[in-house]
């Protein structure tokens, strides 16, 4: 099922969808981090033809407010394969092993050209392959690649960064909406040895016009296996606590159990305008350099792990005050 979604899904053809395929990463030697999104958007107004978005998110080190550019490409200028994941979008690409793009928006320019090496397997969110091929949930995602080693460089204004074995993601997430709120968040690189990967969130969703209560997911791989906290039957989980700027949520299943906190310094985030297919709009914000705590008992083995470089992403469907934010707020 992971090769399945490797390749673009929102096609000349399709109405009604968003897709996302996105890269992330930190300096794990410094204080540098970036976030590139390569989005495409299918409205469900058929008038309104499909078109791609290009943003580029840089981070100079926590406590500062990171940069955020973002164009909107036509439609005529959006190129997809439909087999593999290959995209062309006017002044950028992606494909597996490489990265290339410029954003200039505002005054301010982000150039990236990215070698896009190692991974590790593709991280599955969901317990089953139909959960990915149904109408619920409404939102998919997958991590392609949970530890995907980047090298290159990215220039941000007049100042060329290299980028050497930075460590982050290769993400993918699509839909027919986005939800209604929720918290999610990933860490790679730790504080203590070990190639550790956590991906995990917890959402609320609309169920015709009520609302549902926290649905908590969180895949956990370490060097002895992958502990999958995915089971339906545990979805409710009344252990999640949201609230901007602090997630904490304990996952348990099979005598297994990993409690997680996660925390923001509200000056490290980006916010963005996220859009729907059907015009709605959606606030994201989103850091880099979250504070992340993870207690995991498993096998009568207790293990614990901390970094500071974790993402950690708030949607919500009003803006949060005091958090500037980016992009459009209409389909166009």
């Amino acid at each position: 099922m992971q090769d399945d979604y490797e390749r673009v899904l929102c096609g000349p053809e399709a109405r009604g969808l968003y897709e996302s395929n996105y890269l992330k990463a930190n300096d794990p030697r410094g204080s540098g981090a970036f976030w590139i999104k390569y989005n495409l958007l299918a409205p469900r107004d058929r008038s309104i033809p499909r078109f791609g978005e290009l943003w580029a998110v840089v981070w100079r080190g926590p406590g500062q407010r990171p940069m955020v550019v973002k164009q909107v490409v036509p439609g005529s200028l959006v190129q997809t394969a439909a087999d593999s994941i290959r995209l062309d979008l006017g002044p950028a690409s992606l494909e597996p092993g490489r990265a290339r793009g410029v954003i200039e928006d505002d005054g301010h320019r982000v150039a990236w050209d990215l070698a896009l090496t190692d991974g590790d397997r593709p991280l599955i969110h969901f317990p089953h392959p139909v959960l990915y091929r149904i109408g619920f949930p409404k939102k998919k995602l997958l991590t392609p690649r949970p530890r995907q080693v980047f090298s290159g460089r990215i220039e941000i204004d007049d100042i060329a960064v290299p980028v050497e074995r930075w460590v982050g993601l290769r993400g993918h997430n699509w839909g027919t909406e986005h939800a209604h709120s929720y918290a999610y968040g990933n860490a790679n690189l730790w504080d203590q040895p070990g190639e550790w990967a956590i991906d995990a969130f917890s959402a609320r969703i609309l169920l015709g016009r009520r609302l549902s209560p926290w649905l908590s997911v969180g895949v956990l791989r370490r060097s002895r296996g992958e502990l999958r906290f995915n089971a339906p039957c545990r979805w409710v989980n009344r252990s999640a606590k949201v609230g901007f700027p602090a997630w904490s949520v304990t996952f348990e299943r099979d005598g297994a159990t990993a409690s997680t906190r996660w925390t923001l310094d509200p000056e490290d985030v980006a916010g963005l305008r996220y859009l729907h297919p059907d015009g709605r709009v959606s606030y994201c914000y989103n850091t880099k350099f979250a504070r992340l705590e993870v207690d995991v008992r498993h096998a009568g083995r207790q293990d614990r792990r901390t970094t500071s470089k974790a993402e950690l992403e708030f949607l919500t469907p009003v803006p949060i005050p005091g958090i500037p934010l980016h992009g459009n707020d209409r389909l166009e």
